[in-house]
């Protein structure tokens, strides 16, 4: 296994045409999708090392309540981050809401 392809500014492919970093998912961006159809022309699969979910076939947590597969993304709550900032009762708050962006 190798590491999937760079994309955007500091995100992953997670397919030939998504591009995710931590807070949101672009699809079918032209850049990204010049970056990221580059693997499919490998023969052994990239490694994507992040949680697996289950709201695409094959998914994997791509950015905060984004699950990818390689073809699509939908928001997953089980891939929301949560933060441990402060607060009066010091509970988990949640950071900002599934972002996934589409370009025809």
């Amino acid at each position: 296994m190798h590491q999937c392809p760079r994309c955007g500014l500091n995100g992953q492919c997670f397919g030939p045409s998504i591009c995710c970093t931590g807070s949101a998912c672009r699809i079918g961006h032209p850049s990204d999708t010049r970056q990221c159809s580059m693997e499919n022309r490998n023969i052994i699969p990239c490694d994507i090392k992040t949680s697996i979910c289950s709201a695409v076939p094959n998914g994997r947590c791509a950015a905060n309540g984004v699950c990818c597969g390689t073809e699509s993304c939908q928001t997953d709550k089980n891939c929301l981050m949560v933060s441990n900032q402060e607060s009066d009762n010091s509970r988990e708050e949640r950071l900002s809401q599934p972002e996934i962006i589409l370009f025809e």
